[in-house]
């Protein structure tokens, strides 16, 4: 888990591991995760990923290595 601070706000990015990632299943269970999250969340505490364009996983590829 990272914290990104942007000039509209605090922001967790959760880095997932490449080589989990590459499971057959892997991203299809993170994603039914983010949203049995989402949907329990008007119940009880919880916290889903933000949606953006429509998908709970967001892709970012990075060129190099810090």
């Amino acid at each position: 888990m990272y914290l990104i601070k942007t000039t509209k706000g605090k922001y967790a990015m959760k880095l997932l591991n490449p080589e989990i990632i590459k499971r057959p299943d892997a991203m299809t269970n993170y994603i039914n995760s983010e949203k049995i999250a989402n949907l329990v969340s008007n119940n009880i505490p919880a916290l889903s990923a933000n949606i953006i364009n429509g998908k709970y996983v967001n892709e970012i590829k990075i060129t190099s290595s810090i």
